[in-house]
């Protein structure tokens, strides 16, 4: 039986958005692949979390310290390398499909495998020079070292027989930065990994008691991009939103926020909600969902949580890329500025309490894009 290799740098069994958005696709390719696939993934993987287990996982130690800063100069930006090497050596003749999870990956590692003949996938999950300069990642010295991230990004891009992305607009400039090429490319988009739902949907009304409007906001606290999007809001939008709707409650949670987040957020009279065990039960108490990231390509995994619960939500426009489907409704908005934040947020409350069942309609029409089922159909067409 031939074998399906999945490369990835994220820990699809723990918490976050890159994590998650991984679990999905990983759980989706075991499901079409049954026993075919074959992991590469970090040691702290953790057995028999996944609904669907590949046939072979493959641990991999850290590097050294040492190795790990002189890979950032001589381009080895994963721990795979020694592995992936000898592995292929003994399973060349084996392999029929292997997945790179993320352009990085892909650029490593896409020349040991295309001698082989094999079918070449890279899932670009964003625009590796514009996400890690705007994040300022370690390993590309916060951002001012851009040389390997650039050429990975694009061998994996111009070797790759199918690229898939998170969002259109992503898909087009990789069209605009590396030119267009013979390779199949198509918008995979995000969803849901194979679970229970944690939360029971709340779509028997969505009017909005004006006594206290619920607002929430919710992410990884600890991330460049979303803090720099939090502190944005707290500091330019919040307070002329608080003073003209004095009945507002805002709760902003996610995982490990600084002491300085927390004090700035006690000031402002904001719950602040750390590190939560599931978050959907802190967004489902919410009226409307605000995600201020204006960092940051791909698509943003946190929104999906509100959708999923019916959620109004107003989102930034940067953040709002790969939601527009849903964005076609009235329910679900964008913002550019602290500017026009205030018409958007005004016309979504009017728009929320003419229709009591936009909650219901908000996740039915989550659900058509969003679901697992729907991703494993997508996922398996463009493999195809």
């Amino acid at each position: 039986m031939k074998k399906i290799v999945f490369i990835t740098r994220h820990d699809p069994t723990k918490l976050g958005g890159g994590a998650f958005a991984t679990r999905a696709y990983l759980e989706a390719l075991n499901k079409i692949y049954p026993k075919q696939v074959v992991l590469f993934v970090a040691d702290s993987y953790e057995d028999n979390v996944l609904s669907y287990e590949s046939s072979k996982i493959i641990k991999v130690l850290p590097r050294t310290k040492f190795s790990a800063i002189l890979g950032i100069l001589i381009g080895k930006l994963t721990r795979f390398d020694t592995v992936i090497k000898s592995w292929v050596k003994d399973n060349k003749d084996t392999i029929d499909t292997v997945v790179f999870d993320g352009s990085i990956i892909g650029g490593n590692f896409i020349n040991i495998f295309k001698k082989y003949n094999c079918k070449l996938v890279t899932i670009h999950h964003n625009y590796e020079v514009e996400y890690h300069k705007e994040n300022k990642s370690i390993e590309t010295i916060r951002g001012s070292f851009l040389y390997w991230i650039k050429k990975f990004e694009k061998r994996a891009y111009v070797s790759s027989n199918i690229n898939l992305f998170l969002t259109k607009p992503d898909l087009s400039l990789f069209i605009r930065k590396y030119g267009d090429n013979n390779s199949v490319k198509e918008v995979l988009g995000c969803f849901e990994f194979n679970k229970k739902e944690t939360v029971k949907k709340v779509i028997d009304s969505a009017t909005i008691n004006f006594n206290t409007i619920k607002l929430v906001i919710s992410g990884s606290l600890v991330t460049y991009q979303t803090l720099d999007g939090v502190n944005w809001f707290l500091d330019t939008i919040y307070p002329k939103l608080k003073e003209k709707y004095t009945n507002i409650e805002l709760t902003i949670t996610g995982r490990s926020p600084s002491e300085e987040l927390i004090e700035k957020c006690k000031s402002l009279k904001v719950n602040i909600i750390p590190s939560p065990k599931d978050i959907r039960k802190i967004i489902a108490e919410a009226d409307m969902y605000i995600c201020p990231t204006r960092l940051g390509g791909g698509l943003k995994l946190r929104i999906m949580d509100a959708l999923a619960l019916g959620l109004p939500s107003i989102i930034q426009e940067k953040s709002y890329r790969g939601y527009e489907k849903i964005g076609k409704s009235e329910y679900v908005t964008k913002f550019s500025n602290e500017v026009d934040f205030f018409p958007v947020f005004e016309e979504l409350l009017l728009n929320v309490n003419k229709n009591s069942s936009c909650k219901e309609y908000i996740s039915n029409e989550y659900l058509k894009e969003f679901s697992f089922n729907a991703g494993v159909v997508r996922f398996k067409t463009f493999l195809k």
